[in-house]
């Protein structure tokens, strides 16, 4: 089924941001992300966050939720999506959750306890409390804004195809600027690169590098800055710090967090205006495509062979968000954003939930391992393309 939505006027955005990190009442907690961890969380480094941006235009209003976990299974992202839709009036598909992806955060996907990664899911409470309370400061704080973009190449020093596929990386910066007064509201900064500079070694809470871009890009720019993650399920970022003692650790996680802010500022400032030639409004699509993944690693994991994908697409002043539902990998990425092109598009992994991996090209490996077959990624890939 295909819905749209539309809503012209002045945009208005706005960003908020509450701390998740699970209190003490819920520890203790186990970090996701690897299968060798046997032991529980020790202390937090630092902070895992919620950052949420609301945009509202005359008739719209939507609202991206972003947490500092590794994934989302259906039934947690659907608490926050409820949740948040209740706290601003909208439906349910105005919503859209994401995660980074950090493998140093608990596990919120529903049976991962077989993996070793127990799920606080009496923490979902506290969680769902958070993602409502960034929302409500998103929405309270938006004011009409434009937007400028750009896509830039992303340098060769900062990640690598583990896979070894072509890699010609690239990555998006949107800057929201207040209409009125020229003074910045946020950047949205759109990476797609595992944030494991941190390894299966690490038993501290952390956001990994992406927390140090985002405090660094604030730092550099003023504003509010909300980190998305793209297509990064075979690329990883140069600098891993797998083996070292915790100080050394902590130190490489900086060095690559403030690599990555420096390219969001350099593109930042090349970053042309969307709204002059795109207009202003929200524009919204979503669809729902059925997938038989009967016999696929994934489906033999969740006994889930019949998948219902909700797929969702923003126009936000001229700024394509397009939702990729689980982890896609780079040449996937490439593609969603050449279908759009000249279309600034960001990427939104791992919303509104997570369906496994998407490998393409499809090959034999551990991610394939944890996907729900060849034709469902392919499915999956033509829709998100265009091609089907």
């Amino acid at each position: 089924m295909n819905r749209s939505a539309a809503g012209a006027g002045t945009t208005a955005i706005g960003f908020g941001v509450e701390t998740i990190t699970p209190g003490p009442s819920h520890w203790p907690i186990w970090l996701a992300g690897y299968g060798d961890r046997r032991d529980p969380a020790r202390v937090v480094h630092d902070d895992l966050e919620v950052r949420v941006m609301v945009a509202r235009s005359d008739t719209v209003t939507v609202a991206l939720v972003v947490c500092d976990l590794m994934a989302m299974s259906q039934d947690w992202a659907n608490a926050i999506r409820s949740a948040v839709a209740d706290e601003l009036g909208v439906t349910v598909d105005r919503v859209l959750t994401s995660t980074v992806h950090t493998h140093a955060a608990p596990s919120t996907i529903t049976g991962t306890e077989a993996l070793g990664w127990n799920v606080p899911h009496e923490w979902r409470t506290d969680l769902v409390v958070a993602c409502c309370s960034a929302a409500r400061q998103a929405s309270d704080s938006a004011r009409p804004a434009r937007l400028r973009s750009a896509r830039l190449g992303l340098p060769d020093a900062l990640s690598f195809n583990r896979r070894g596929h072509s890699y010609a990386p690239t990555y998006c910066v949107v800057d929201v600027i207040d209409a009125d007064d020229e003074q910045r509201i946020g950047t949205i900064v759109n990476f797609s690169v595992h944030p494991v500079v941190l390894g299966p070694d690490n038993y501290d809470v952390s956001a990994d590098w992406v927390g140090v871009c985002r405090r660094e890009v604030e730092a550099r720019l003023g504003g509010a800055t909300l980190f998305v993650q793209g297509c990064q399920g075979d690329v990883d970022p140069h600098g891993m710090s797998w083996d070292a003692d915790v100080p050394t650790r902590f130190a490489a996680v900086a060095r690559v967090g403030e690599d990555f802010a420096l390219a969001a500022v350099a593109g930042v400032a090349v970053a042309v205006d969307t709204t002059a030639d795109r207009g202003v409004g929200i524009e919204l699509t979503s669809r729902t495509i059925e997938i038989d993944a009967t016999g696929s690693p994934m489906a033999a994991i969740t006994r889930r062979e019949w998948l219902e994908v909700d797929l969702h697409e923003w126009s936000i002043s001229g700024v394509q968000f397009v939702s990729v539902p689980g982890e896609g990998f780079a040449q996937l990425g490439h593609a969603i954003v050449a279908a759009r092109s000249p279309v600034p598009t960001v990427l939104v992994g791992f919303a509104p939930h997570w369906l496994g991996y998407f490998p393409v090209p499809f090959g034999e490996g551990y991610e394939e391992g944890l996907s729900y077959g060849a034709a469902a990624v392919d499915a999956i890939a033509a829709a998100l393309t265009g091609s089907r």
